[in-house]
């Protein structure tokens, strides 16, 4: 490794401080489909300074089996597949005992990487067990970050940035998951709501489904509410 990044990390481990210089993010807009036409169809990409510090997170995690056997996303030897087929199982299971169907919860949570509270954020990893110099550099890099906007050679005055994290493979929004299982609907769908409200992200309600899956037989009688407003 050349000597440079090696100075700055030992700067950041000595003093508990992230270099503002590694803060700005470049944000480039790229459209999530062809004559986009407004705003909420383009996609925000972050181009952040190119120095990682913070992998040991993921490993921690992994290592002391704190993440949910739900979380399939930021895991090794997990992904969507494993997720679908997890998804599959419960619902012939749940269909194999007799039961008069199987509700799911599909959650999209609009721009969650966006809407991490900081403050929130740093409650949970405290109370995960990071504490002392580790809390103090996470604390350091989250706060004070600015970013601007750049569409080919013009750029936008930068603005602090009072939300949310870099969304890259090191910094994992762990404590939201995004799709559910469970019988009893109402209660985990109370569940949802609680956990959105606390947590302040913002349900999509347009790619939020409640599906039940139940034998061709059975009544159709099924109804659950997920709010997506709570903010």
């Amino acid at each position: 490794m050349a000597p440079y990044p090696v100075t700055i990390f030992n700067n950041i481990l000595q003093t508990a401080t992230h270099p503002v210089a590694l803060k700005i993010h470049r944000i480039v807009p790229i459209p999530k489909e062809p004559n986009v036409t407004t705003m909420e169809k383009f996609r925000q990409i972050a181009v952040l300074p190119v120095l990682r510090t913070f992998r040991q997170i993921s490993e921690y995690l992994d290592r002391n089996n704190i993440l949910s056997e739900c979380q399939y996303g930021f895991k090794k030897v997990c992904g969507t597949e494993k997720a679908a087929v997890n998804i599959m199982s419960a619902i012939c299971n749940g269909l194999d005992e007799g039961t008069k169907g199987v509700g799911a919860i599909f959650n999209d949570f609009s721009k969650a990487f966006d809407r991490v509270d900081h403050t929130i954020w740093l409650d949970e990893l405290q109370y995960y067990g990071f504490g002392g110099n580790t809390l103090r550099i996470l604390e350091s890099y989250l706060g004070n970050r600015r970013q601007f906007v750049q569409i080919r050679s013009q750029k936008s005055s930068a603005t602090r940035v009072m939300y949310g994290v870099p969304q890259d493979d090191i910094w994992p929004v762990y404590a939201y998951k995004n799709d559910t299982i469970w019988n009893n609907m109402e209660r985990e769908a109370a569940f949802i709501n609680e956990h959105v409200r606390i947590n302040r992200l913002f349900l999509n309600a347009n790619k939020t489904k409640v599906i039940r899956f139940r034998p061709h037989c059975s009544e159709n009688n099924f109804g659950v509410k997920v709010n997506a407003s709570l903010e």
